[in-house]
């Protein structure tokens, strides 16, 4: 199961997502859909750990019962 759990995803120009959650059960398929620069990438690469600077991130990202935002989930070759 993949919670998202009161996300907030800003940087200076614009807020992308407040206060958003989300629940996906385990065999769920869902589809992230938007117009250019709603947001989709980010959301995505916050998922991995992989935020761009330029924005800012609060909230909670669960996988089964392990929280991952407060742990590196992907890391880039040195």
């Amino acid at each position: 199961m993949l919670n998202i759990k009161n996300l907030t995803i800003s940087n200076a120009e614009k807020s992308l997502f407040s206060a958003m959650s989300l629940a996906v059960d385990a065999g769920e398929v869902v589809t992230l859909t938007g117009v250019s620069g709603s947001g989709k990438s980010t959301l995505l690469n916050w998922m991995i750990g992989d935020l761009d600077p330029g924005f800012s991130a609060t909230g909670e990202l669960w996988l089964n019962s392990l929280r991952c935002d407060t742990c590196l989930l992907y890391t880039s070759p040195s």
